[in-house]
């Protein structure tokens, strides 16, 4: 049993790191991809 409870906590804590890091990953890349798009739409919109 105590194996077990070690193993579902270790699962837990590898979830929520995966997660977190998902999480991390998107938040970085979508400003990056708004902040690129913005320029290109003023730009076409001055055109």
């Amino acid at each position: 049993m105590r194996t077990f409870a070690l193993g579902a906590l270790t699962g837990v804590l590898a979830a929520t790191i995966a997660a977190s890091l998902l999480f991390a990953l998107t938040d970085h890349t979508s400003p990056a991809t708004t902040t690129r798009s913005a320029p290109v739409t003023a730009h076409l919109g001055d055109g």
